[in-house]
């Protein structure tokens, strides 16, 4: 009941002024809101309302959405220096203060999608890991500045190949072509593309293709050889594996079974 009392409220509150008087105090309530009464009201607006809404719209509600990620960002630094996972100094260190900008500026400027965010999010914790060496700090920064070019397909890529090894799936069909063909046979790149689009769930080889491409330039991936391909990772290299598990250590101190 109370959250339908507070929807209510919110839209009998007048916000007209964010066109002819946008002024700072007005739009901070504004952004107070949910993030999802906030688009309802400018799609409505940018349909049905004044011209001014296409030049102010567009501006007000990439600002919530850079509100809502830099809030969120926040609480997870302060949640994760309380659990004493993060270094209280981090901004004091080299690789911390120059991964701390650069994700506070990649937000701003690149309001970056939600798989991206997360695999910078999950650099940036590792740089700055209490229990990280200077040497696994110079690593962890390197994934960060892969992980600024990297795109959700292509993150996605990554995942189902992490996914993959884990599971084994691979190894299996490999050890099934060896048997039958007396080690003349090995799982191959097509095996691979296959096992890919199932767990990807989408048919589109030439996508995968093109994101494969791109994680072989960064070295995520092992390259084939003449006879087969890397399965023992689902052709995953040591950095991409390394990529993957800084992720899945973030997901997991970041998750609620994960707090304190």
């Amino acid at each position: 009941m109370a959250n339908d009392e507070s929807s209510y409220i919110s839209k009998r509150r007048d916000y007209s002024k964010l066109v002819y008087d946008p002024t700072p105090e007005v739009i901070a309530e504004f952004l107070e809101e949910p993030f999802a009464f906030v688009a309802e009201f400018v799609t409505g607006m940018l349909a049905d309302g004044p011209k001014q809404w296409s030049v102010t719209g567009g501006k007000i509600i990439q600002a919530a959405l850079k509100g809502h990620v830099f809030e969120q960002v926040a609480k997870e630094v302060r949640d994760l220096r309380k659990k004493g996972k993060l270094n209280d100094d981090f901004g004091k260190s080299k690789y911390g203060y120059q991964s701390w900008v650069e994700l506070l500026t990649i937000i701003d400027n690149e309001r970056p999608d939600p798989d991206r965010l997360e695999a910078l999010k999950a650099m940036f914790f590792s740089v700055n890991s209490v229990n990280a060496t200077d040497a696994e700090k110079v690593l962890a920064y390197q994934l960060f500045q892969i992980a600024k070019q990297l795109t959700s397909s292509q993150l996605l890529l990554l995942k189902a190949c992490y996914e993959l090894g884990r599971a084994g799936d691979l190894r299996k069909i490999d050890q099934q072509k060896r048997d039958r063909s007396q080690g003349l046979l090995a799982a191959s790149r097509n095996d691979w593309l296959e096992l890919i689009q199932q767990r990807i769930g989408h048919p589109v080889r030439s996508l995968i293709e093109r994101d494969e491409e791109k994680l072989l330039e960064f070295h995520l991936l092992s390259r084939e050889n003449v006879l087969s391909i890397s399965i023992s990772d689902g052709r995953l290299s040591d950095l991409g594996d390394r990529f993957c598990r800084n992720i899945e250590t973030y997901e997991i101190e970041t998750s609620e079974e994960g707090k304190e």
